[in-house]
């Protein structure tokens, strides 16, 4: 209930401040992979894919697929499995660009694990408490560097993705200057995109929680039972991404080449 009313009103928020201005039917994005008669065929397929370690890397490389189609008005959008060995090499270099990129969080992330045995390297307590101190502050310092870096990596990798996933070129991906040229360019365009995207994110983890709080206390499977809907649910959100900026590209232009099993 509370997934569909979270739902309902990302479609209702999409309609009222996007749809009125003619542009990008964002709140379509949720179901539209419904309203293929071989739905079944590609989600639920995709969904056990997506539960399967290696092999789901898979995932990201059909969502780039699905998003071409889109941005060439492909009907119906979402590829068949066919091309399954080009979707898992396309989501693996995806991931490979992903960590690269994560690199500066990961070392934010481990740097606080160099300065967490300052307080007993004192040789008073009035020193250790002052490296106590000191620690706590480059914690903090830290922590928000993280966050900051954070929202910046969520808001260029759709540009990075885009342009890579144009040029099929794994260089392309590290065009800084073609890539910020094309943010600040669509800069309307792609704000909607990322705000609707990170708030359906927001909105979909606070729901697996609240799901993973009632279903976990279930002895033995509870747990097992929420991974399952969380990497279901991941797939989901793979082709939502996909339809949004797939809108995006074919709004703005962007050249990208169809996928080759449409149907």
């Amino acid at each position: 209930m509370l997934v569909l009313c979270s739902s309902e009103a990302l479609y209702l928020l999409a309609d009222k401040t996007i749809l009125k201005e003619g542009e990008m039917d964002l709140g379509k994005s949720l179901t539209y992979m419904f309203e293929d008669e071989k739905w079944v065929n590609k989600v639920v397929v995709g969904a056990v894919i997506n539960l399967i370690p290696i092999l789901n890397f898979a995932s990201p490389g059909y969502m780039l697929a699905t998003m071409r189609n889109i941005a060439n008005d492909i009907r119906p959008p979402l590829p068949t499995w066919d091309d399954f060995g080009d979707y898992f090499v396309k989501g693996l270099v995806l991931a490979i660009i992903g960590a690269i990129y994560a690199l500066p969080l990961i070392i934010l992330s481990c740097c606080p694990l160099t300065t967490v045995f300052l307080p007993g390297l004192g040789r008073t307590d009035e020193m250790a408490n002052v490296l106590g101190i000191f620690y706590l502050a480059i914690a903090v310092i830290l922590a928000l560097l993280a966050l900051l870096y954070t929202l910046a990596y969520t808001f260029v990798m759709p540009a990075v993705i885009l342009n890579y996933t144009s040029a099929e070129d794994f260089s392309a991906a590290f065009q800084f200057g073609k890539i910020f040229d094309f943010i600040r360019d669509n800069i309307n365009e792609y704000l909607k995109a990322w705000l609707y995207i990170l708030v359906l994110g927001i909105v979909v983890g606070f729901a697996e929680f609240i799901i993973g709080v009632i279903v976990g206390w279930i002895p033995v499977c509870g747990w097992f039972i929420t991974w399952i809907i969380g990497l279901g649910v991941a797939f989901w959100i793979y082709l939502v991404v996909a339809h949004v900026y797939g809108q995006f590209a074919r709004e703005v232009e962007l050249p990208l080449r169809p996928a080759s099993a449409a149907t």
